[in-house]
């Protein structure tokens, strides 16, 4: 993000959150160290285990998607 942000490239970046990092990737200091680095556009994922042995562990509550898809509205309102 560096090197593309110093050489005025724009980019985004594609984050999963999971069970164990909600909380941080819906967090508004780490959207705004996104916009710091110079992201310009980010896209969410829901983690979803896919194959056998998958860890189901790190799929989020229905608590957790609540929080990201108001997060994501919200700063979409108030952020760059």
């Amino acid at each position: 993000m560096e090197i593309l942000q110093a050489k005025k490239l724009p980019f985004g970046v594609s984050c999963c959150y999971t069970s164990q990092n909600t909380e941080i990737i819906g967090s508004e200091e780490y959207f705004d160290d996104l916009i710091a680095k110079g992201a310009k556009f980010a896209w969410f994922f829901t983690f979803m285990p896919v194959g056998v042995g998958a860890p189901v562990s790190l799929m989020v509550s229905a608590e957790q998607r609540e929080f990201m898809y108001k997060q994501v509205r919200e700063f979409r309102n108030t952020k760059p």
